[in-house]
């Protein structure tokens, strides 16, 4: 929601307590990584680590970040939800939405302090701690989840105030690069979708209370409830959250609910295998302050303009890159989008592929390491983080290789569609700049992937390193005048923020996919699929193939984060079955996902894609339509379908760096 200096003073009291709890994440995350480093260090020079490291990191530092952070991610917008239908509406409707939605959020929040409340009281009455390599005290951390629930609150309901005092505050339009709204007309069928879907959610609810269900119906009906309520714009983790307390009080009761919610408040963010996001997050966001990352385009254009379709092969390729130092897909896409579409526009390429390009570039960023997806999904299937995300790096290879190599036949082709480019004056002193310029991304990839492959680093450490090294890169990449201690301080604290926000909008999801896979286990749907699937007698092929077509029509309207953390867990029990490799497993359900959300007609990123374009700094005054990016973007779409085959019929491809490895 947008501030003005008209707020009433305990409007912007509410707003400088969120800045400050995410100024005390800050902090913590900046000790979390200190300490990891030293622990590394100490381990390696004085085979003497830091006693406590893996305790301190879980129990301490993890907790604070998360919740303290949850209210600045409200007042930025940051937590992750589905506005597609909601930008349907005409303003009116859309207020009233929006109240109703905040109006559920502040609800569940507060229930949500009072069940960690509860757990917090308990845990100080014993004095809970946790024992390893050091006694750390539990307890105390508790309280302060507690806070950062009730801070997140309040925020809420400031958001609520402002959007009942100001009727278009409210609007997606602070929410750019995810502003599509101006793409999509306002008309009575998203009226209609949103009756349609309020009418299924209330009749869930009332069945859930009015009707004797069987646990597997229990099961089927939380998912349908998770899924209607998400695309009326509540935040998927509350989401989540709502339907998954739902169905374990049918399920169980009122006291297996508590137990369940003091369990998962403070379980779901003490994790130290999860604890490498605020890591990758910060490195990628160093990276990108730095500007290190847009400079990435221009280097690749050196040493590929001059290729059919070069600046094209260019642009993909830097999507590699900043794929692997970011992980961002719709940053990818708004950064390469802001940069290449108008030298490619400048260089006669058609607007179908300047636009494609650049969408489908953003589609490597969950696949090459750091990954938060494939992070997320090793969270949610219990599988070593470090071979999972090591898992990505050849299928996303491929890919870029693939996308590159298509670029260039269809150049051979057809040049109008791809015409060569003949950049001057590109010397091997050029060549050497560009090489340069590169060069401190590809050290820390290769950190990262060589110390996860060789069994040096644990994810947590090599994100660490990655991070720190980002932070050293990015204050000396801001020229000999701005590489003071003050200037330094200010990019750091400046990255750190935006770390620890957009990990707090990460773990409110993982928080309520944690009370979600204990519905599914006690409601058994999981295995009731996995029953059908053997009862039928498909092969590992046929189930696979079958997914296809399944996860491309959800990818066109769910998250990739939120489509992961609602089928996973229901798919599991087959997979096993089937034999299906878990690892194997993430690598497909991710290019699904990211191929779905630009598939036509509805792939969100094709709407962000073709809003970027809409900017006559980007266009160059040439007219990009909508149909411009999804006539642009089916070639790569079936590139990438492409690629999936092999994967399902050579699952080696995927699993045999991760074998190779000494990966933890």
């Amino acid at each position: 929601m947008k501030k003005t200096q008209t707020d009433p003073i305990w409007l912007r009291s509410i707003d400088g307590l969120s800045q400050s709890g995410s100024l005390i994440a800050a902090i913590a995350c900046f000790v979390l990584l200190i300490n990891v480093v030293l622990d590394v260090l100490g381990r390696w020079l004085f085979n003497h680590p830091v006693n406590g490291t893996i305790e301190y990191v879980s129990y301490w530092w993890m907790p604070i970040i998360v919740f303290l952070a949850f209210a600045a991610a409200q007042l930025r917008n940051e937590h992750i939800q589905i506005d597609y239908l909601v930008d349907h509406l005409p303003p009116a409707t859309r207020k009233t939405v929006s109240i109703f939605c905040l109006s559920i959020a502040i609800i569940t929040i507060l229930a949500l302090a009072y069940y960690a409340l509860l757990d917090a009281l308990a845990a100080a009455e014993v004095k809970q701690a946790a024992y390893g390599t050091a006694e750390v005290l539990i307890w105390p951390i508790k309280f302060v989840a507690v806070a950062g629930l009730i801070l997140f609150a309040l925020q809420l309901a400031a958001s609520l105030y402002r959007v009942c005092a100001q009727p278009k505050s409210f609007a997606t339009a602070d929410k750019l690069p995810h502003d599509i709204s101006d793409d999509m007309p306002r008309s009575k069928s998203g009226t209609i979708g949103l009756l349609f879907l309020l009418i299924i959610s209330l009749a869930i609810i009332s069945a859930f209370f009015g009707l004797p269900l069987s646990r597997e119906i229990t099961g089927i009906l939380v998912i349908c409830l998770v899924l209607t309520t998400v695309n009326l714009g509540i935040p998927i983790g509350l989401a989540l959250i709502i339907a998954s307390s739902l169905g374990l009080w049918k399920l169980r009761g009122g006291a297996a609910l508590e137990s369940a919610l003091e369990e998962s408040i403070y379980g779901g963010a003490a994790t130290w295998q999860l604890s490498v996001i605020p890591l990758f997050i910060l490195m990628g966001v160093a990276l990108w302050h730095s500007g290190l990352t847009t400079k990435a385009y221009s280097s690749a254009r050196v040493f590929l303009g001059n290729l059919p379709g070069g600046l094209a092969v260019g642009t993909n390729f830097a999507g590699a890159i900043l794929a692997a130092a970011s992980g961002s897909t719709v940053g990818i896409s708004y950064a390469l989008g802001r940069i290449a579409i108008p030298e490619m526009i400048r260089a006669k390429s058609p607007p179908s592929l300047a636009t494609g390009v650049v969408a489908m570039a953003g589609t490597l960023g969950q696949l090459i390491p750091p990954s938060i997806l494939l992070v997320v999904y090793a969270g949610v299937v219990q599988t070593p983080v470090g071979p999972q995300l090591l898992s990505g790096v050849v299928p996303g290879v491929i890919l870029a290789t693939a996308f590159a190599a298509m670029i260039v036949l269809r150049g051979v082709i057809n040049p109008a569609w791809a015409p060569t480019t003949k950049i001057p004056d590109i010397t091997w002193r050029g060549r050497y700049h560009a090489f340069i310029v590169l060069l401190p991304i590809i050290l820390i990839i290769l950190v990262i992937i060589g110390g996860l492959f060789g069994g040096v680093f644990t994810p947590t450490e090599a994100g660490a390193f990655g991070a720190l090294s980002a932070l050293l890169i990015g204050w000396l990449l801001n020229g000999a005048q701005n590489r003071s201690p003050a200037k330094a301080f200010t990019f750091t604290r400046a990255c750190l923020l935006d770390a620890v926000i957009a990990t707090a909008g990460i773990f409110l999801l993982l928080i309520g996919v944690d009370i979600l896979t204990k519905v599914m286990t006690l409601s058994r749907v999981a295995h009731h699929v996995s029953e059908i699937v053997l009862m039928m007698e498909l092969s590992r092929i046929t189930f696979l193939l079958v997914l296809v077509p399944i996860y491309l029509v959800l990818g066109m309207f769910l998250d990739p984060m939120a489509m992961i953390l609602l089928t996973v867990p229901v798919f599991v029990p087959t997979l096993e079955a089937l034999d299906i490799n878990l690892l194997w497993f993430g690598v497909f359900v991710i290019m699904m996902a990211e191929i779905g959300i630009v598939t036509p007609p509805i792939g969100i990123l094709s709407f962000i894609v073709h809003r970027i374009a809409q900017s006559k700094e980007v266009n160059l005054g040439t007219s990009i339509r909508l149909s411009d990016v999804f006539i642009g973007v089916i070639p790569f779409i079936l590139v990438a379908l492409g690629i999936v085959l092999i994967l399902i019929f050579f699952p080696n491809i995927v699993t045999w760096l991760p074998d190779m490895s000494r990966a933890t």
